[in-house]
């Protein structure tokens, strides 16, 4: 009786250990602690690159680094200025972008001066559009579109840019800049953050109370984008329709200067056939 007894324990055992449906129930634990350490958790975020987001969102509104100018120079020279002279840039731009701590200007430094500086840039932009996905409305071209000619009012009361802007095609005011090809030299997140900021000479004492939302920023961005994606119908040269008046004129004066010319030839033709 105990022998048969035993022989059922051994074998239910057995069973249990050598089924893999029932012994993936059963926990497991690690054989060292250094096991457990090395493992690593199954999703971690990726940890923000506080430099770069500094320098797009306080920098991008006015330079780039190998996009070109815009209202600022192309950073890309900087890369090669020594630490100090950075420095003094960076202080002396803080009356337009805000004031800097000490740590953040030495961050914006090394930012600038790392070899990878537009790799960490995109990362940067590609997580705020990321970030712009799950807190705001997709982009509509459309409502940009009616933002920019005034024809949607902005929520803070400011300005369509239409008064001071043209775009393409598209005439407006020409106390701004043209913005033909702004989203080539600045990119998504560089426009975006140009817009809400209004950091330029002409936009700032404008919008300064009455700012654009990030919404409205990302609205126009996209009508932005898609009229550079867009060939550009022709606009006519100012140059040559005032060339070609002045032309006109010159002619009208050599020929009635001619005529005048003759009259008087035939004038003193006729007096002197008198005089004979």
């Amino acid at each position: 009786m105990l022998m048969h007894l035993y022989h059922g324990i051994v074998i239910g055992l057995t069973l249990l250990v050598g089924t893999p449906s029932l012994r993936a129930q059963v926990p497991s634990t690690p054989s060292s602690p250094a096991e457990t350490a090395a493992s690593p958790p199954l999703s971690s975020p990726a940890p923000i690159d506080t430099a770069g987001r500094l320098f797009v969102s306080r920098c991008t509104g006015c330079h780039t680094i190998g996009r070109g100018v815009l209202t600022g120079p192309d950073l890309s020279a900087s890369i090669a200025w020594r630490e100090s002279d950075l420095e003094t840039a960076i202080l002396r731009m803080q009356e337009k972008a805000g004031a800097l701590r000490k740590d953040e200007i030495a961050d914006l430094i090394r930012f600038i001066k790392d070899p990878a500086v537009k790799i960490r840039i995109a990362a940067e932009e590609a997580r705020i559009v990321q970030l712009f996905a799950a807190t705001l409305a997709p982009p509509d071209a459309e409502t940009g579109r009616r933002l920019f000619s005034g024809e949607q009012l902005l929520a803070n009361g400011g300005m369509a840019c239409l008064a001071c802007h043209r775009i393409g095609d598209v005439d407006g005011g020409t106390l701004g800049l043209d913005l033909t090809g702004v989203f080539g030299r600045m990119g998504e997140m560089g426009l975006v953050s140009a817009l809400e900021k209004a950091p330029f000479q002409v936009m700032a004492p404008v919008y300064r109370d009455k700012p654009l939302t990030r919404q409205e920023a990302v609205h126009l961005t996209r009508w932005i984008q898609e009229m550079e994606s867009k060939p550009a119908a022709a606009r006519p040269d100012p140059v040559l329709p005032a060339a070609l008046s002045v032309a006109a004129l010159c002619l009208v004066a050599i020929v009635l200067g001619t005529r005048s010319s003759q009259r008087v030839s035939a004038r003193e033709w006729l007096a002197t056939r008198r005089q004979s």
